[in-house]
Formats: C-alpha cells, sequence, structure tokens
C-alpha cells in the first residue's frame, strides 16, 4: 500500500503477473531487476517514470515491449529472452539510454529473433551494447557502425558480423567487449 518505500528492487526467483503489476506502483523505483517471470503484459511499467536501471530476465511471454518507450529516464536496458518480441523499434525514443542488452537464452541456447537494428540509429549515445543469442530477420548489422560512443561492444559471431568486423573494431571510443577481447571469434 505504500508506493513510495522503495527506490531499488530485485527478484531472483519467478515473477508472476500480479506482482509485477504491485511492483509498478512504487513510484520512487530508480533500479529494478527481474531475473525471469510470467507476465505477458509489461504495460504498468509505464508508471516508473524514475527508472534509471531496468532489468527484465526472461520474458518468454511478454506480448509487447511499446510501454517501454514512455521510461524517459532509462539509462541501462538488458531484455532477455523476449520470445514474442521481434520489434524493437519502439527502444528508439529512449533518448537517455547508455547501456542495452538485447539477448536470448544463452543457457539452452534458445534464441530470439529481431527484425532489424535500424532503431540503433536514434541511440547514438549507447556506451554498452549486447547483442547475443539473437537472430536477426534482415541480417543488417550497419546500424551499429552509427554508434560512434560505444565503449563496449559484443555481438554473436555470426557471417554478417564477421564481414563487418574490421569496420567495427574501428569505432572511436571502442575498448572492451567480444569483438575487442575476442577476435579470433570473428576471423575465419
Amino acid at each position: 500500500t505504500n508506493t513510495t518505500l522503495f527506490t531499488e528492487l530485485y527478484f531472483n526467483t519467478r515473477m508472476p503477473q500480479e506482482l509485477f503489476n504491485a511492483v509498478c506502483m512504487q513510484k520512487n523505483l530508480k533500479k529494478l531487476i527481474i531475473k525471469w517471470g510470467v507476465y505477458p503484459d509489461i504495460s504498468l511499467i509505464s508508471n516508473l517514470g524514475n527508472l534509471e536501471y531496468l532489468g527484465l530476465g526472461s520474458g518468454a511471454g511478454v506480448q509487447t515491449i511499446d510501454s517501454l518507450s514512455q521510461l524517459s529516464n532509462l539509462l541501462a536496458l538488458c531484455i532477455e529472452n523476449f520470445q514474442k518480441i521481434s520489434d524493437y523499434h519502439s527502444l528508439a525514443k529512449l533518448n537517455k539510454l547508455e547501456s542495452l542488452s538485447i539477448i536470448g537464452n544463452g543457457l539452452s541456447p534458445q534464441y530470439i529473433h529481431v527484425d532489424s537494428l535500424r532503431f540503433l540509429d536514434k541511440l547514438e549515445q549507447l556506451r554498452f551494447f549486447r547483442f547475443m543469442t539473437a537472430r536477426l530477420k534482415d541480417k543488417n548489422f550497419k546500424p551499429v557502425l552509427a554508434l560512434k560512443n560505444l565503449e563496449h561492444l559484443t555481438l554473436s559471431p555470426s557471417k554478417e558480423v564477421k564481414c563487418l568486423y574490421n569496420e567495427l573494431v574501428k569505432l572511436p571510443k571502442l575498448k572492451y567487449g567480444l569483438l575487442k577481447e575476442r577476435a579470433e571469434m570473428y576471423l575465419d
């Protein structure tokens, strides 16, 4: 009943929809990390206008991510195993976002399918980008080249990434991530 009690919440166990909805009433939340859950509807997340750090783990049932675009203070976002989401264009509205991870389930491995990375064109401020255990439907990784502020870049080593490798590692601020630390994965 106290909607201003928490600024940070971490959930390491299964989260049902009812608990997710209750968490979304905590108006002072700045950080929310959920390991995994059965919450098909995340629309109430738009109530969390102060949120800066959000980790939504293993949300295989999530139907839409449009409500994430309303989190205008978000600095870091990690989305894991959103099996029913292929369109991520709504993330382009997150103009303060510095860290973005879009990953499938690496333990299975269970791949997610993403239509395009064209939304990255609007996220020039990104410093960290990780895209793993994911299949890119349009096979175009060139939008990553527009991320001139990237310091960390980790991509699954696909044929398309390998073709762009020499350009990707020349991003001006790039220092970390698999492309820098495990070059052998991208060179054949």
